[in-house]
C-alpha cells in the first residue's frame, strides 16, 4: 500500500476535541517530554522521537488524522539574546 505524502492543513472537531481533552489533562503529556504524541478519542495513541512513527502506529491503530503534538519540556527555554 503507497503511503500518501499529503498532510491536512485543516483543524477538524475531531482535533479540537483531542486539544481540548489534553487542555482537561495538563499533566498527562508530562510523560512524553521531548517526543510527539498522536492525541485522539481522549487517549493518547501513540508517542514516540519520529513524528513519521508516530503517525505510523496511530494509522496502524485506524487513525488517519489524530492530532500530533511535540511534548516540549517544561520550562521551555527558548532562545537567549
Amino acid at each position: 500500500m503507497a503511503q500518501s505524502t499529503e498532510t491536512s492543513s485543516t483543524i477538524t472537531d475531531e482535533h479540537r476535541a483531542a486539544m481540548a481533552w489534553l487542555n482537561d489533562h495538563p499533566g498527562v503529556a508530562a510523560d512524553y517530554e521531548g517526543e510527539w504524541i498522536a492525541v485522539a478519542d481522549g487517549r493518547i495513541l501513540a508517542h514516540g522521537e519520529s513524528v513519521v512513527d508516530v503517525i505510523n502506529h496511530a494509522e496502524r491503530q485506524g487513525y488517519g488524522d489524530p492530532l500530533l503534538v511535540p511534548v516540549i519540556p517544561y520550562p521551555f527555554i527558548g532562545l537567549q539574546p
